[in-house]
């Protein structure tokens, strides 16, 4: 879906560990990752100027070979500053368009818009974001309101995308996660796999009463810190529990897929989600998915790519055995599952739907203007 010559901007400042050149650990989320995947994908295209905009001055070591960086500051001063950098940037002829993502970046996300004269589109990773957004300035009726002043906004699932117009009476568009597919050499399935950053929501405490009621099987825990109250107790009963690793830092995502592929399960445990990007890694490592009750769209039902435990403990437990029982079953899921992720979350077709929205979006507020 070819568009004609147009300027990106992103701006999410969780993804700045993911390019080159960055200092320090790893720490980012699963917005951030999508909203990199999705920069990286569009640059490929020779019509789409791709800059990523951080709050952060230390850009200079930063690099990619299609992506350029700018500060915050750097773009406010543009107005009064013929800045040679910047100045290029302003004066390219092309259309705008500002992307972000996180119900709380929505305002800044209108405010640089309107700075750059361009269009607006925020990417909402979180079925809370359609329902209750929340944000350390604004509450949730502050925010809808912010949401309706955008020109675009983009939902990961149907679900979603019902969730917000009915209760807010907001169109949005649902265009699916992405996710690489590597080829890579088989590793034996050995563990069973959580990772998530230590948040309440993520539930972490059942991965650990799970891990105690399965004593032969080897668990692996991958769990970055958040919360610090929450993370010291996940470390101080894991380590009651001998056939627990846990991995108390955040990996880069490459590092992580080790993990997956050697998983014999992913099992999600969060209290509610968008579409978990682990859904897709797992995918993508051939892993089938357990999970306590999330499940976006259905997806692990109708594409019988993994199980649900409805919500209870017992029954994940219940899963657990059946999966481990039953070989066929888990290698049937894990095949299911790559298949489905290179058929609806390939990053070319799932930019390429990126690529009408975006059109769509211009040639509509055009006609409006």
């Amino acid at each position: 879906m070819p568009i004609d010559a147009t300027d990106l901007f992103f701006i999410l400042d969780e993804a700045y560990s993911l390019f080159s050149g960055s200092q320090g650990e790893y720490r980012y989320g699963g917005a951030g990752l999508q909203m990199f995947f999705l920069a990286n994908e569009l640059a490929k295209d020779e019509a789409l100027n791709v800059t990523w905009v951080f709050h952060r001055r230390d850009l200079e070591g930063l690099s990619h070979k299609s992506i350029r960086f700018l500060s915050v500051d750097s773009i406010k001063e543009t107005s009064s500053s013929e800045s040679e950098k910047t100045h290029k940037v302003f004066t390219n002829p092309s259309k705008r368009v500002v992307i972000s993502s996180i119900d709380g970046n929505a305002p800044f996300l209108h405010e640089l818009a309107q700075l750059l004269n361009a269009y607006s589109i925020l990417r909402i990773s979180s079925d809370t974001s359609t329902t209750q957004p929340i944000s350390d300035v604004y509450d949730s009726d502050e925010l809808f309101d912010v949401y309706r002043a955008l020109d675009g906004i983009v939902v990961q699932s149907e679900t979603q995308r019902c969730q917000l117009q009915e209760k807010t009476g907001i169109e949005s568009v649902a265009i699916p996660s992405m996710w690489p597919i590597q080829d890579c050499d088989d590793i034996e399935k050995s563990t069973i796999l959580w990772v998530a950053s230590s948040q309440y929501l993520k539930q972490p405490w059942h991965f650990i009463e799970l891990a105690k009621q399965f004593k032969h099987e080897r668990f692996a825990m991958i769990l970055p810190k958040r919360d610090e109250q929450l993370f010291t107790y996940v470390q101080r009963r894991a380590l009651a529990v001998p056939n627990l690793e846990l991995v108390n830092s955040q990996l880069s995502p490459f590092e992580t897929n080790a993990h997956f592929r050697k998983a014999k399960v992913l099992v999600n445990t969060s209290e509610f989600e968008g579409f978990p990007n682990t859904f897709l890694q797992a995918a993508a490592a051939s892993t089938p998915i357990l999970s306590f009750g999330v499940d976006p769209d259905g997806v692990l039902h109708s594409q019988h790519i993994g199980l649900t435990a409805e919500w209870r403990f017992e029954n994940l437990c219940l899963q657990l055995e059946r999966l481990l029982v039953d070989d066929m079953l888990r290698l049937t899921l894990g095949s299911n599952a790559l298949h489905y992720v290179r058929r609806v979350h390939n990053p070319h077709a799932v930019a390429q739907q990126w690529k009408k929205f975006v059109k769509n979006i211009m040639e509509e507020k055009r006609v409006e203007g």
